[in-house]
């Protein structure tokens, strides 16, 4: 792999801002550079100049960008994957939206960023079933994805296994055929769906994406920097029919990006709505947000949720409460944001300070920026393996992306660095009841306690972000109720 200097590593990076909407820190570096490797290779050229001359030329530079998209975007998903948003989706959304469109019959779904197909697949799945007359309606479910290789697996429609970790009993086999080691999607539900290539960071290409009912545009946003991503839910919201529904990722941007939509509380899960008349906001201005910790998500996607009882599928973890932005926040944020480029440069020149990258992963943390926070703190624990605050603030990033094996391997790893690191041992007992453990769960909780009986109530817990000793026991009450709960379903 040819490694980049740092004038073509930012030149690239900044081709891939402006032209896909997608950041790659200092972190993903390597990554671009693979990409930048492989590209080269099937253009048989040798000179990175050449590369960007590629880019640059009218003709050739779609393809050359596609090239490197698709090295460069992973499209992880499955069917049905979030249950508590299927869910809302069943129970709620779809029956609301069929209701109101009785007397047109017609329906606009999209799929934003659909990937292998799964979820268009879903959404198409569940309009068959609680439509009996639909071969009456007009019905539109549009997928649309950056990665013409994942359309191309959605186009064909054959799913391995792994991909029906989350499908609910007998739909498998009731939309599905089995073929070989694989599953063919029913041909009937293939031809419900409307494939088509979008690079959604290009305002150019949005004409077509007009009058949704719905827009699933899941775990996309984290991808994009912050101008982006503004720009893409502006777009997004444009794109909604008045009253017309926007679903999420957990790990998106907090609700400050997503002002000019009302919020809606489902279980477990929070939907965005257009408002039936516009709401007067800013546009295009800098992201801000309300410093607060990462909250640990309330998705019920694991092993079990199905048979705990709800109360043990509540997160007990306190949540900051939205604050509206002060008079000049937005210079304020963009002083804050001339202060992480230069944290970013240092951290980026081969500097071993792990500290100031763990500081970066925080703040994007901090943001809801998941993928970069997770970016810099694989870089913090590559130069710091025991540190302990670091496997403690990765397990809470790997959870706000719903990977909760992996969140469950950081936290027992942040333990084992540092066995005094009590948040460890309390994320771990809060992980576990998500997880069904609740031995383990309460093993963890006895730890905290023997830890807080020797602390003053007044005293601020380590890592804590101000957490007090008795806002930790009042959280250690709510947690041991949830364990008892869940020992007793």
């Amino acid at each position: 792999m040819r490694t980049l200097t740092d004038p073509e590593f930012n030149r690239l990076r900044h081709v891939m801002q402006t032209q896909a909407g997608l950041e790659f820190p200092a972190p993903r570096r390597p990554d671009l550079e693979a990409a930048a490797a492989l590209a080269m290779r099937s253009l048989s050229i040798t000179a990175t100049d050449d590369l960007f001359t590629a880019l640059n030329d009218v003709l050739r530079g779609p393809t050359v960008l596609d090239l490197l998209v698709r090295q460069l975007t992973v499209g992880e998903t499955h069917f049905f994957r979030n249950r508590p948003q299927f869910a809302a989706l069943e129970s709620v959304i779809l029956p609301e939206l069929i209701t109101r469109q009785q007397s047109r019959r017609r329906l606009r779904l999209w799929s934003a960023g659909c990937a292998s197909g799964e979820e268009a697949y879903s959404l198409a799945i569940l309009v068959r079933r609680l439509l009996p007359d639909l071969p009456n309606w007009d019905v539109l479910i549009l997928a649309t994805d950056i990665n013409r290789d994942a359309l191309h697996k959605a186009a064909h429609g054959l799913y391995g296994d792994w991909s029906f970790r989350e499908v609910p009993a007998g739909m498998q086999q009731t939309y599905f055929t089995r073929q070989g080691r694989q599953w063919e999607i029913a041909p009937a539900v293939r031809d419900m769906v409307t494939l088509r290539h979008l690079n959604l960071a290009d305002q150019t290409a949005w004409s077509d994406f007009q009058d949704m009912d719905l827009i699933l545009c899941r775990n996309v946003l984290i991808y994009f920097e912050a101008s982006a991503m503004r720009a893409v839910v502006e777009r997004l919201h444009d794109s909604l029919t008045p009253e017309g529904w926007l679903m999420v990722g957990h790990s998106e941007p907090n609700q400050t990006v997503f002002q000019q939509f009302q919020t809606h509380n489902f279980p477990d899960t929070v939907v965005y709505r257009r408002p039936a008349k516009p709401v007067s906001v800013a546009r295009s201005s800098p992201v801000t947000s309300p410093r607060a910790p990462i909250a640990l998500p309330r998705s019920a996607n694991h092993p079990g949720a199905e048979s705990a009882p709800a109360a043990a599928r509540r997160d007990p973890t306190p949540r900051a409460p939205a604050r509206a932005a002060p008079q000049g926040a937005a210079d304020a944020t963009a002083t804050n944001r001339d202060l992480l480029r230069l944290l970013e440069a240092h951290a980026s020149a081969g500097s071993k300070d792990h500290q100031t990258a763990f500081a970066i992963a925080k703040w994007y943390a901090d943001q809801g920026q998941i993928v970069l926070a997770d970016s810099w703190l694989r870089l913090v624990l590559q130069q710091a393996p025991l540190s302990a605050p670091g496997h403690y603030l990765h397990g809470l990033v790997l959870q706000a992306d719903g990977r909760l094996d992996a969140a469950l391997a950081a936290l027992r790893r942040c333990v084992f660095a540092d066995p005094e690191f009590v948040l460890g041992h309390f994320a771990l007992a809060n992980l576990c009841v998500r997880l069904g453990q609740a031995p383990r769960a309460a093993k963890e909780l006895d730890l905290v306690a023997q830890w807080a009986r020797t602390r003053a109530g007044h005293e601020i817990v380590p890592e804590g972000d101000g957490l007090t000793v008795g806002r930790l026991r009042e959280m250690m009450t709510s947690q041991a109720e949830l364990i008892c709960q869940l020992t007793q379903a």
